[in-house]
């Protein structure tokens, strides 16, 4: 890799930008053509707010990243990057991370260690950036990008499974479903819930996930419940085995509104956070009843598709979501750092 440069983008890039992740995108379009829109226009910012990441990338200001991979002087790759808190629901260990958000190489330097002089480029900045971990969101069929990070060591530490909605309202009654109201009575039993499901991904992946601190968790919930009274961004529901049983599950989800340079094929999209179902005899059934009445809800709020993110070893949940008709379309590949 002696004769590869790794180098901070400048404006003669623009064009070379334009051109090769337009390229990745038209691949990403054939690959899973329900979830990713062509682009109709260029693919990075417009040359205005691109002079702007420009100036912030040359001083090491902000939370972006952008770096051109040269041979010969001639521009063979590119690798774009953002830094980001992690989601407090989340429970990961980690309070920042990098969001590796494209990577490209051009075919024929392919199999030259192009991707692999970018990604550990990545991996200095995010370092420097005290970032406790890096993770790129990968096509589940792309085996070509799933192989290079995992020769680079990251691994598969979460699958996203998604649902496409269809137009009209979810047939359905979602019944004893019901929204989250503030009172202490629901508090308490979102802490509980909440808390349960922390400890279970603990469970699964101790060197991933963290233990909520319940007091952070408490403010959490007070904010979330506030902004799911009458909202269109936040959907806080509790499931009954009937009106006069106790609680037996509850989710959380945010509905997001993409960017105008998102690749996505939709215009907004729900993100579930959490689900936590405390009667494990009743899993199935109390899930499935959720998870209908979320779609009931993203419909409603003209949301084209749900996805969630599961861990690998969560068998359970996974014969869940697959049972409600999600699949699992992409790969999170993460890369622990040491500070």
């Amino acid at each position: 890799m002696s004769d590869i440069v790794i180098r901070d983008a400048g404006f003669k890039d623009y064009g070379f930008l334009c051109v090769a992740f337009s390229e990745v995108n038209a691949q990403h379009c054939e690959m899973r053509p329900g979830l990713y829109r062509p682009l109709r226009e260029k693919s990075i910012p417009p040359i205005e707010k691109y002079s702007g990441l420009l100036a912030l990338n040359k001083l090491g200001l902000g939370p972006y990243f952008l770096r051109i991979a040269e041979k010969g002087n001639k521009p063979v790759g590119a690798v774009f990057a953002q830094s980001k808190k992690s989601n407090f629901m989340d429970s990961l260990k980690f309070p920042a991370q990098v969001y590796l958000d494209n990577i490209v190489v051009l075919p024929k330097h392919r199999e030259e260690g192009v991707g692999e002089a970018l990604l550990d480029s990545t991996k200095q900045w995010a370092v420097k950036k005290n970032c406790g971990r890096i993770y790129a969101k990968i096509v589940a069929s792309n085996e070509g990008s799933l192989s290079l990070f995992r020769n680079a060591g990251y691994r598969e530490d979460q699958k996203v499974m998604g649902k496409v909605l269809p137009l009209e309202k979810a047939k359905k009654e979602a019944l004893f479903v019901r929204d989250v109201h503030p009172t202490d009575e629901d508090r308490e039993l979102l802490h509980q819930f909440f808390m349960k499901e922390n400890e279970y991904r603990c469970t699964m992946q101790p060197n991933f996930h963290a233990p909520f601190d319940p007091v952070e968790l408490e403010k959490k919930l007070d904010s979330a419940i506030g902004e799911s009274l009458g909202s269109r961004t936040t959907c806080m529901q509790i499931a009954h085995d009937n009106e006069y049983c106790p609680a037996i599950g509850a989710l959380l989800a945010q509905s997001q509104e993409r960017s105008n340079l998102s690749w996505s094929a939709f215009t907004r999209e729900v993100s579930l956070d959490v689900l936590s179902i405390l009667s494990q005899d009743r899993f199935e059934r109390t899930g499935l009843r959720l998870l209908n009445s979320l779609e009931k809800w993203a419909i409603e709020k003209d949301s084209g598709r749900i996805y969630t993110l599961v861990d690998p070893q969560d068998i359970k949940s996974m014969a869940l979501f697959k049972k409600a008709d999600y699949t699992v379309d992409h790969i999170n590949m993460g890369l622990v750092l040491d500070r």
